[in-house]
């Protein structure tokens, strides 16, 4: 099953439009997708490998990542705030317009990504590594 089918599933089964999606995710790899507009809150996912994905328009506000691989994905406009990621790595990525405000990327690793118009207002970046990674118009 694919992760675009997981949303679209969980987003069938809710009654109220207000209602989280409560997408939880433990253990799987998804690859080659696109994912649009999504309000994608309170998600939490663990141990997964993401690989050739584009996510727009996407708010993982309140989110948590752990042990997750993102390999070659683009991400466009996506809020990542008060999100928690512990031990995740993201290796040739595109990350643009993107606020990672009052996070903790405790142990991240960013391996030759590009990270454009990103703002990391009051995130613990405790051990985070940037490495070959271009950092441009970044306010920490």
């Amino acid at each position: 099953m694919t992760l675009t089918d997981i949303i679209l599933n969980l987003e069938s089964n809710l009654t109220n439009s207000s209602d989280l999606l409560n997408l939880r995710i433990n253990g799987q790899d998804f690859s080659n997708e696109t994912i649009d507009s999504k309000f994608l809150s309170g998600s939490v996912l663990t141990d997964i490998e993401i690989s050739n994905f584009t996510f727009k328009d996407v708010d993982f506000s309140d989110s948590g990542f752990a042990d997750c691989r993102f390999l070659n994905c683009q991400f466009n406009h996506i809020i990542f705030y008060k999100c928690l990621f512990m031990q995740c790595t993201f290796t040739d990525c595109q990350l643009s317009d993107c606020p990672i405000n009052k996070s903790n990327l405790t142990s991240t690793r960013f391996v030759n990504c590009q990270l454009d118009r990103i703002s990391f207002v009051d995130t613990l970046l405790i051990s985070t590594d940037f490495k070959k990674t271009r950092l441009e118009k970044v306010n920490f």
